[in-house]
């Protein structure tokens, strides 16, 4: 893992995801970069399955705190409407 973030997805990379670039290239550029570690770089983005965690954990009234990049990017509210 801490290969993986300091050479792979390493802090450039994740600045510039948090710069706008959109997932889809940001994803393209490090499978073209490191094609080997293509499964991982495309496991690190996913998304899907931790937005229905997190919805389910909501619906039960769990309070829940994230750090990530760009929650309105996700479709996601910064703060509970």
């Amino acid at each position: 893992m801490e290969h993986f973030l300091a050479e792979v997805c390493k802090a450039e990379w994740n600045e510039r995801q948090g710069g706008g670039r959109t997932w889809k290239d940001g994803i393209a550029v490090a499978i073209q970069q490191h094609p080997s570690h293509e499964a991982n770089i495309r496991a690190y983005h996913a998304i899907g399955e931790t937005v229905e965690i997190l919805a389910q954990r909501r619906a039960l009234g769990i309070r829940l705190l994230a750090l990530t990049i760009k929650l309105q990017a996700l479709g996601l509210p910064l703060r509970p409407g």
